[in-house]
């Protein structure tokens, strides 16, 4: 009791402490009155919890029965206990629901599409090599200048990155070599 009402006062902007403060408490009063009604007679007992309740005056305008914790109480006092089976039960569907809950979090690993690599290198080898020398991007290979036919010898599977740098973004970067474009590739290390 006294670790959850210091949960209150650190927490207490958090409505979820207060509802465990409160169903903490709850608790600890059906074990006390489960202790207290193997003791003493049920009904005597029940009564006691009624007569605890109620005001001592005699006129009233409105009756405060319905005070949840009493009338709980009381219903829990009549209750049977639960059976095993349901606590059986409890214990298969809480295993198979972290199951699920696993599957439908994991992520399937995906493999990169290495045929639109391919397919967008070859094209611009192509197109370099069907246009003039004049005309050429320039080609850089892990920050390094190469030949544009390099293009076609690289293994699709190891870029990790290809960026082309066109107009204005390719002739600032890299002065008039770049006033064709520019093609960077990353490989992976």
């Amino acid at each position: 009791m006294l670790i959850g009402q210091l949960a209150c006062i650190a927490l207490w902007f958090n409505p979820v402490i207060w509802f465990y403060n409160k169903d903490l408490k709850q608790n600890l009063e059906f074990i006390a009155d489960f202790k207290t009604q193997n003791t003493f007679d049920p009904k005597s007992y029940q009564s006691t919890l009624l007569k605890t309740t109620l005001a001592h005056h005699q006129m009233q305008f409105s009756n405060n029965f319905y005070n949840s914790l009493i009338k709980k109480r009381i219903v829990m006092l009549h209750k049977s206990k639960s059976k095993k089976v349901n606590l059986l039960k409890h214990t298969l569907v809480l295993p198979l629901l972290a199951l699920f809950l696993i599957a439908c979090s994991s992520k399937e690993a995906t493999k990169p599409e290495t045929q639109e690599y391919q397919t967008s290198i070859r094209k611009t080898a192509s197109n370099a090599n069907d246009t003039a020398s004049n005309s050429d991007p320039l080609v850089y290979l892990d920050g390094k200048e190469v030949p544009n036919n390099t293009i076609k010898s690289i293994n699709p599977e190891t870029i990790e990155a290809v960026n082309v740098l066109k107009n204005e973004k390719a002739f600032e970067k890299y002065g008039d070599k770049g006033k064709h474009g520019v093609i960077e590739i990353t490989t992976k290390k």
